[in-house]
């Protein structure tokens, strides 16, 4: 038998010596992780991206959003632009029949002989008809979402306005 042995000096001695092979490989693995890590982020991040921007699309303004399912590369990410496809068809459909009892009603306000007009709690005109418009000499255009001084400045029809608002007795006139 032959053996053969060198002396060993201790633990912390080892460990003193591989301490700089220790830091350079750490700094090595942190360089390469941080540009592999952010670049893996931004991969995760921009299909998220294009779904907030295809969901800010349905609002009703514009025509119904249709996302692109197939391009969006994780399954979960995939539901979620079929929910936003199907919500916009919703929303798309609930805006045009809106608009459709809007105009249904303003044909039947503007063919009444009678004015009309709508007020919200702090007096602005929400709807006015043609009637209204000619009794206050105004323009629809001019007074429609503003407060209804721009429509009238006759201090009875302000005051019965006001009347009506601190829930004194009717006082149309």
């Amino acid at each position: 038998y032959i053996r053969v042995a060198t002396e060993y000096s201790g633990l912390w001695l080892d460990l003193v010596s591989f301490w700089p092979v220790l830091v350079a490989g750490v700094a090595a693995g942190l360089i390469a992780a941080v540009p592999l890590a952010s670049r893996q982020a931004a991969a995760i991040a921009q299909p998220i991206a294009w779904l907030s921007r295809g969901l800010s699309g349905v609002t009703g303004e514009k025509d119904k959003v249709k996302l692109d399912v197939d391009s969006y590369p994780y399954p979960e990410l995939q539901q979620m632009a079929r929910d936003i496809n199907q919500l916009s068809e919703e929303v798309s459909g609930n805006m045009r029949r809106l608009q459709a009892e809007k105009e249904k009603i303003d044909y039947i306000l503007d063919n009444m002989s009678e004015g009309f007009l709508l007020l919200d709690e702090e007096e602005r005109v929400l709807t006015i008809n043609e009637a209204a418009c000619s009794f206050f000499q105004c323009r629809r255009a001019d007074v429609q979402g503003k407060n209804l001084l721009f429509a009238t400045r006759n201090l009875g029809v302000l005051e019965a306005v006001n009347s009506v608002a601190e829930g004194k007795q009717d006082t149309a006139q």
